[in-house]
């Protein structure tokens, strides 16, 4: 990962549960800098406390401010911060934010002199950071000054095909294996909470499977664990049109969705899609 050495800020887009921390720690990791990674949801802070949460405030500064408190800017010197929810942070808090990117330096609450300062800054957002701008919630030269380096997660119902790979390194991290048809239950599952979903389901399954004795995850063991949102249809010609085609090609392929997908001139993973979608389930058609 090429931006892992720089000390440009990072902005990561995605939406909850694609590992917008997960990224951040890996920046911090091979950025090979000395000092901690430090971590700030900007959502869970009430607004009035995010400017003395990250640059500290002096004592008697307020009412309650009994100590000197450090901040994180300053607990992160060395370091990374990592700032999630960066679009849940009060304006007043983003003037000052972008003054510490552009100087280096940090003011604590209540205190007349600044402190150098060296952390850089990782930030992260589930929300269109464009339409954020256009409402006037966020600055847009305090997004120009975070995004010089941007990376966007994408859903994992855009990247299917990692959906066997996540589930087997879950499971191997807790000394258990995936079935095969497992798997292919775990590929027609639309995934709204994304990785951190899955690597739940992977989780409760594994248990469930220790229970009857067994150290391999099966699709009885992940089936109960999916929630489905509801599906949502398209015309119903459209769609019918396209599920009987589907249907037709699931059919001659004997369920094979390899095979399927390739008569109907179409990927394996956006064929999973079209199956998700449509809620058609290839498995019936095994057993014809």
């Amino acid at each position: 990962m090429t931006i892992g050495p720089t000390r440009s800020p990072v902005l990561a887009l995605g939406e909850t549960g694609t590992g917008k921390e997960v990224i951040a720690r890996l920046v911090h990791e091979l950025s090979q800098r000395p000092g901690p990674f430090v971590a700030l949801n900007c959502a869970a802070v009430p607004a009035e406390l995010v400017d003395a949460e990250l640059f500290g405030h002096a004592r008697g500064a307020f009412s309650g401010a009994t100590r000197e408190r450090t901040g994180l800017f300053r607990t992160a010197h060395g370091g990374t911060l990592f700032l999630d929810e960066i679009g849940e942070m009060p304006a007043p808090v983003q003037a000052k934010l972008l003054r510490t990117l552009e100087t280096g330096e940090v003011r604590p609450v209540g205190d007349d002199q600044s402190l150098l300062v060296d952390t850089r800054v990782v930030a992260a957002t589930n929300r269109d950071v464009d339409e954020l701008i256009e409402s006037g919630a966020f600055r847009g030269d305090l997004l120009h000054r975070l995004a010089g380096l941007r990376v966007r997660l994408p859903p994992l119902r855009e990247r299917r095909e990692d959906v066997p790979l996540l589930s087997l390194a879950f499971a191997h991290a807790a000394a258990a294996e995936v079935s095969s048809a497992a798997l292919e239950a775990l590929m027609l599952h639309p995934w709204p909470g994304n990785v951190r979903e899955l690597r739940n389901v992977i989780a409760a399954a594994v248990e469930v499977a220790r229970r009857k004795g067994r150290s391999e995850i099966t699709e009885q063991d992940v089936v109960p664990l999916l929630v489905l949102p509801s599906v949502r249809r398209g015309p119903a010609t459209r769609a019918d049109q396209e599920q009987q085609r589907i249907s037709d090609a699931l059919e001659r392929a004997s369920g094979d969705v390899a095979n399927a997908a390739a008569l109907l001139g179409m990927g394996r993973s956006a064929l999973y899609e079209a199956l998700r979608r449509l809620n058609l389930d290839p498995r019936p058609y095994r057993r014809r």
